[in-house]
């Protein structure tokens, strides 16, 4: 035999030799659905529009001859069973609806980890379908799902907002499912983006259909069932830019007439494409969410300038929307801090680590702690933020409005319980580190 022929495979042969003999009726092809398809029950409170399944998607299915495999709900799996009760625990809480800001991208972090692991269990199922000889015929999203949409999903911060921002005696569907169509963006949910991935690893294509969710309620303009789609990863839930645009839009309302500031955000919003196409990859989840925001900045500045604001109050204005942007995060985290220790250089150490932890990861950041007398410190030598704003020419727009951000926050934190903070220079300025030096407000001028 020759080397270029390849080896027969026992097995192989008798597994088709036995399909031959005990040949049936099935059809040798199969979908996978996405779970609330065939199970609304799942679906979050007030977002069922159908007793049981989605008979406009599975009826055709079952004309064709097609076997139906229910993927798992990956909500139910991390978000707290069939009452997403991790979630909904917000809903109705105007109290707790700055918690949930502060948290949501830990919870989403830990929602793509859980995400990921079912994904993999379903492009392997899939896998096992593609070895023993079917066909699988697609795979069936939910549009203005922040899981399952293929080509449409939902920002989930724009959507908690206004549900969690309403008192519980006045929430009602309406106001839900409003969020809802209010908060769906163009992309893919979180979970598709975690099956693409599987699939891809193992050099599987599917062909994806979505059926968006909108389409299900009463006098919606959409046509329900599943339509051919073609995955978007182009965005993702939660991006500090919509986040940043309420709080922009307050900014300039204070300056402009209404018209000029949607004009300023419509110029914003139209910039950032272009400018994330140069941030860097690799990066861990709070990395991006630093590097969306300085995208948002340049492009706000870009904006301004071209408005013919003089850069100075320019970047006035932009520092106070970054500071009021993560106003609530860094209060929040002042307080659990609190909570854990009542010594604040205790509370500094603490904090600084857990957002080395969070946020300034290798491959972007590079930092260590450095020995103050009666004091703390930290050096970073490498900064993916000032990077880039560094390649675009604009290190120091960098420094006064997110280096900037360190000095404000310890005025507000650290002052007030003999904390002094102060720096000699910023990777953005063009030193070669950044240096974060805390010392005792009794004790004078730093050194070193």
């Amino acid at each position: 035999m020759s080397a270029a022929e390849p080896k027969p495979d026992p097995e192989m042969d008798r597994s088709m030799a036995l399909g031959s003999a005990l040949a049936d009726e099935r059809s040798g092809r199969v979908v996978f659905l996405s779970h609330c398809l065939l199970n609304e029950n799942t679906r979050y409170p007030g977002g069922a529009f159908r007793s049981g399944a989605v008979t406009e998607v599975v009826e055709p299915f079952l004309r064709d001859g097609v076997g139906l495999c229910q993927m798992p709900c990956p909500e139910e799996i991390a978000w707290g069973g069939v009452g997403k009760r991790h979630l909904v625990r917000f809903w109705g809480r105007p109290r707790a609806a700055r918690l949930a800001r502060f948290g949501l991208p830990t919870f989403l972090a830990y929602t793509r980890w859980r995400y990921r692991l079912a994904a993999r269990r379903v492009a392997g199922s899939i896998a096992d379908y593609h070895a023993n000889g079917m066909q699988v015929v697609g795979v069936v999203g939910v549009g203005a799902s922040p899981s399952c949409g293929v080509a449409t999903t939902m920002d989930v911060a724009a959507a908690l907002d206004p549900v969690a921002g309403c008192p519980f005696d006045r929430l009602d569907r309406r106001i839900v499912n409003d969020a809802i169509t209010a908060a769906a963006r163009p992309g893919s949910g979180l979970f598709m983006q975690q099956l693409d991935r599987a699939l891809a690893r193992r050099a599987l294509s599917v062909p994806l259909f979505e059926h968006d969710l909108r389409s299900e309620w009463p006098g919606a303009n959409l046509s329900p069932g599943a339509h051919p789609a073609t995955l978007d990863v182009g965005r993702v839930d939660a991006r500090p830019a919509d986040a940043m645009v309420a709080v922009a839009r307050q900014a300039l309302r204070g300056r402009f007439d209404p018209a000029q500031t949607e004009a300023l955000i419509d110029a914003t919003t139209r910039a950032i494409p272009s400018l994330e196409s140069r941030v860097p990859s690799g990066l861990n989840w709070g990395g991006r969410h630093l590097l969306e925001q300085g995208v948002f900045v340049i492009a706000l500045h870009q904006a301004l300038r071209a408005h013919g604001l003089p850069e100075h109050d320019a970047t006035a204005l932009i520092s106070d929307v970054v500071f009021d942007a993560n106003r609530s995060a860094h209060a929040w985290l002042h307080r659990i801090a609190v909570v854990r220790s009542r010594n604040p250089w205790s509370r500094l150490r603490w904090q600084s680590r857990l957002l080395c932890r969070l946020y300034y990861r290798s491959p972007g950041w590079e930092l260590h702690e450095v020995a103050v007398p009666a004091g703390f410190g930290l050096d970073v030598t490498r900064c993916a933020v000032a990077d880039y704003f560094r390649t675009l020419g604009l290190g120091t727009l960098c420094e006064q409005t997110i280096c900037a951000q360190d000095e404000r926050v310890a005025q507000i934190y650290g002052e007030p319980v003999g904390i002094r903070f102060a720096r000699k220079g910023t990777i953005a300025g063009g030193a070669d580190r950044c240096d974060f030096r805390y010392r005792p407000a009794t004790i004078g001028p730093m050194e070193g």
